[in-house]
């Protein structure tokens, strides 16, 4: 099983379907704040979504097309990291993640996603990462900004969430400028 230390309270590991309940009551209790974000956030969000979305990502797994994550904080659920489109020919992925309202603002998400980078770039040997958020998401802009990922630009209107349109930003990072950058 692929499971990361990020620190001495925090782990990334593959998502796993025993833990479906407890990732439902984390997007559950954080519903409105995540809805804001991520269209798969539905007012019936249950237990079936999520042991779908487990199950989905595992095969993805499988295939090497994608690697989903939870993001672990003294071994409870805290959000989840991932990387999908995985593209071997082309040595590219794009990555997301959201976290529970109450874990922002710690550094949570920003560790997790150095060493998920330092493990897409050095075991997958993927030369490029991409990182995709909605351009009012400030918060979520400013993992890929302190990661050193360049804004490449602004896709208009990219994304419908829920009932409104919302412009994307998209960010890139180059192995060759992790590397430069050691992290």
């Amino acid at each position: 099983m692929l499971r990361l230390e990020v620190d001495e309270e925090v782990v990334i590991q593959l998502v796993s379907i025993d833990r479906a309940d407890e990732l439902t009551a984390a997007v559950i209790k954080n519903k409105e704040y995540l809805r804001n974000w991520l269209v798969w956030v539905t007012p019936e969000f249950s237990v079936k979504e999520s042991s779908e979305f487990i199950r989905q990502r595992l095969i993805d797994f499988e295939k090497n097309r994608g690697i989903s994550l939870f993001i672990l904080k003294n071994g409870r659920i805290a959000g989840v990291l991932g990387a999908r489109d995985i593209n071997a020919a082309d040595r590219s992925a794009e990555i997301g993640y959201w976290v529970s309202k109450n874990e922002q603002g710690n550094g949570l998400v920003t560790n997790s996603c150095r060493v998920f980078i330092k493990y897409l770039f050095k075991h997958l040997d993927l030369n490029r990462i991409v990182i995709k958020c909605a351009t009012e998401n400030i918060k979520s802009q400013a993992i890929p900004e302190r990661l050193g990922f360049k804004k490449e630009g602004v896709l208009r209107q990219a994304q419908c969430l829920h009932d409104r349109f919302v412009d994307t930003a998209v960010f890139s990072l180059l192995k060759e400028e992790w590397d430069v950058n050691s992290q």
